[in-house]
């Protein structure tokens, strides 16, 4: 029984006459090694694209993201809360009251510092003297008053008192154990600093702000110490590598009240940290005229099929092309190499044949010659035969 023919597959035979005008007349293994070869190459470039659209998509995405903290940061007003603050700080009466030439919490005072907590949506405004004791104070909480107290040693009021200029300043309430941002701005009467007036900011905007976003952030103090963030377990932990002298120094002027502020365990001053096996990329972006900062954390950017699907064909097709316009050039200069080598036999072979002809037409010339002289010669000996015949003839008449 005869064994049914096999035929090949007309996808095969494409196949291998492609294969085999790109690679000549080679062997089965040849042609596996140089598309495993291709395709080692196009899957390299392939990911190579991926990772750099990806990376950079990622980028202008994370970009995006911190620049829109960081405008709604801003855009809490703290510079308007700022002029509001000025505006109160240069009325008589609370020059007055910080000379103590008016009662502390003496009605006009309050009704005007009342009045800016409530534009500024402030949770406290207080008035301190030029020794730094507060003469006026709005209430808080269960009507408590920090009236009386003294906070010469915050930065809020020697700042304000050194530089002339209004302050922003993030610290920890003393009194009250709260969180705020701390506006002051001077207190002038025309002959000097008298005093500061002063607005605490609460952080529930911001908080609110960290906390809408998927990935981790912080707004960090210039000495990188968080004071708020989507995590309440960062709060009043330290993310830069500090020296206990820099943290004695932020103890003694008590801006985070009595926090211990240890470290994190995580390094925010580098491009990339791991947390819980995790790895992050770390952003950056000032705020608040760079007396502030807030720290994103990202995940890297996901391996994307569809990108790479993309780039593995194109880089296939062009090394494909790449490879048949390769071959058919080096085809074409072979053949054009050996267009010259068969004219180059051919003109060698002519001037063989001229000169073989020339040869014979000498040698023709050169026999020409023999036989004539051969000619001459059986004449001669003729001629020659006939005298003796003669000459004999002759002596044998005589004889």
């Amino acid at each position: 029984m005869k064994k049914p023919q096999k035929h090949d597959d007309p996808r095969c035979s494409a196949g291998r006459t492609i294969m085999t005008y790109l690679l000549g007349e080679r062997s089965e293994k040849t042609w596996r090694i140089w598309i495993i070869l291709m395709l080692l190459i196009c899957v390299s470039i392939a990911l190579a694209m991926e990772h750099y659209q990806s990376v950079k998509e990622h980028n202008e995405q994370i970009t995006q993201q911190m620049q829109s903290i960081a405008s709604r940061v801003t855009a809490m007003g703290y510079n308007l809360i700022t002029q509001n603050m000025e505006g109160a700080a240069i009325q008589p009466f609370i020059s007055k009251t910080a000379r103590g030439e008016e009662l502390p919490d003496n009605p006009q005072a309050l009704a005007a510092m009342t009045t800016v907590a409530s534009v500024t949506q402030s949770s406290i405004v207080y008035l301190l003297n030029n020794e730094g004791t507060v003469v006026a104070c709005t209430p808080y909480g269960d009507n408590k008053t920090l009236t009386g107290k003294n906070y010469a040693f915050r930065p809020y009021f020697t700042k304000v008192v050194d530089s002339g200029k209004p302050s922003l300043y993030m610290a920890l309430g003393v009194t009250t154990n709260k969180r705020g941002i701390y506006v002051s701005v001077p207190v002038n009467d025309g002959n000097g600093i008298v005093g500061v007036l002063i607005s605490k900011q609460s952080l529930s905007g911001i908080d609110h702000e960290l906390t809408s976003h998927a990935f981790p952030a912080a707004l960090v103090s210039p000495e990188g110490v968080i004071f708020a963030s989507s995590n309440s377990e960062w709060l009043f932990k330290t993310v830069f590598p500090m020296s206990e002298t820099q943290r004695q120094a932020i103890v003694k002027t008590k801006q985070f009240a009595n926090e211990e502020l240890k470290p994190l365990g995580f390094d925010f001053s580098k491009a990339d940290v791991t947390i819980n096996r995790n790895k992050y990329r770390i952003q950056s972006l000032p705020v608040l005229d760079g007396q502030l900062k807030i720290i994103g954390l990202f995940t890297p950017p996901t391996f994307r099929v569809a990108i790479f699907g993309e780039y593995l064909s194109v880089a296939w097709l062009f090394l494909f092309i790449s490879s048949f316009s390769f071959r058919f050039y080096y085809r074409l200069r072979q053949s054009v190499e050996h267009g010259k080598d068969l004219n180059e036999q051919l003109q060698k072979e002519i001037t063989e044949h001229k000169q073989a002809e020339q040869e014979l037409l000498e040698t023709n010339d050169r026999l020409k010659e023999a036989i004539a002289r051969a000619n001459d010669m059986a004449v001669q000996a003729e001629m020659a035969n006939a005298a003796k015949s003669e000459f004999l003839a002759n002596m044998s008449h005589e004889i």
